[in-house]
């Protein structure tokens, strides 16, 4: 369940172009699939390498799965009967995710321990669905009525953007502060950030026709995707005083901005013609550009998420075409 993804100004163009290379001398990338799996999506990564996502069985139902550091995958359901999704993963181990029931979701937690609690936010209707989870243990994501909060003591707040018909909080850093995109009419996204006041201040990137933003890092910086008036994707990363820098890979036919760790590490993911095979990148603090790839036949390599601080990277990549290909879970290390 990758979120809404579609696929700096000029002066860090140039920058990006200089710093362009290969991947990182002495990065490692393991490849993983839970037993049974047919399909498997990473959506999150912590400093301890611990990973979080789901998988498709034969059947196609869909179930959790947590992979720590070592390489054990522990499988779970809430229900014990699958269609299960996390989505974010803190420090100290705790995941979140949704799970559906009938045509509506219910949120979860997980704890270190593995116990599950359900919730579902009052007035939502049953639909609940968690994005993001802090250190902290304060979990936002989005209802049937807009956005939430839900601290571990129980407060909840709730919130929409002003004229939305959508609200949807995607990431929250340890400050409490919430970045996401909301709509007023379907498919027309615009990014959003709400600070631990409870205000919220809108933008999109210059010259973007839609705009998710994806991440937070403990700074406030944010980073997301755009598409621009032609249908084009770009990446973007707005920096705490709301200054907007577009992020484009060198050659790319897209490029997509999906993660920011707290020292200013950008990872996403782009596409070079003429084949369109799709690579990751890492973008360092100081705009140097690193390009993977995980190593197989023409694999595509989408990244998901990059740890706060120890600069490990999740996602999945698939072999094949795109009418015949199987998905799989990367894992790289620096």
């Amino acid at each position: 369940m990758k979120h809404i993804s579609f696929a700096r100004q000029a002066y860090a163009i140039a920058l990006f172009v200089a710093g362009f290379g290969t991947a990182a001398i002495g990065a490692t990338i393991v490849t993983f699939d839970p037993p049974g799996s047919s399909a498997t999506y990473p959506e999150a990564v912590n400093d301890d390498g611990s990973v979080t996502g789901y998988y498709a069985d034969a059947s196609f139902v869909y179930h959790g799965f947590l992979r720590t550091s070592d390489g054990a995958i522990t499988s779970f359901d809430v229900t014990g009967q699958g269609e299960t999704y996390p989505v974010a993963i803190n420090a100290g181990g705790a995941i979140v995710g949704a799970y559906l029931t009938g045509s509506y979701y219910t949120g979860f937690l997980r704890a270190t321990d593995g116990t599950i609690t359900t919730f579902n936010i009052k007035g939502g209707n049953g639909d609940t669905e968690p994005n993001g989870i802090n250190d902290m243990g304060t979990i936002t994501g989005s209802c049937a009525t807009g956005g939430f909060v839900l601290k571990t003591d129980g407060t909840l707040h709730t919130f929409n953007v002003a004229g939305a018909i959508g609200t949807d909080p995607i990431a929250i850093n340890n400050k409490g502060v919430i970045a996401g995109y909301y709509y007023k009419r379907y498919n027309a996204y615009h990014s959003f950030v709400r600070a631990t006041d409870g205000t919220i201040a809108t933008f999109d990137p210059p010259g973007a026709n839609n705009s998710t933003a994806l991440s937070i890092n403990a700074k406030g910086a944010i980073v997301g995707t755009y598409k621009d008036t032609n249908k084009v994707s770009h990446g973007f990363l707005r920096e705490p005083d709301g200054s907007i820098t577009r992020i484009d890979i060198p050659g790319a036919t897209w490029t997509e901005a999906d993660a920011i760790d707290d020292k200013g590490r950008i990872t996403g993911d782009y596409a070079i013609p003429p084949k369109s095979l799709v690579s990751g990148f890492v973008i360092d603090a100081k705009g140097k550009i690193a390009s993977f790839s995980v190593p197989g036949r023409r694999p595509h390599t989408y990244t998901s998420a990059v740890a706060r601080t120890s600069r490990i990277i999740t996602g999945f990549y698939f072999e094949g075409s795109y009418r015949d290909e199987v998905f799989h879970g990367f894992v790289r290390t620096p």
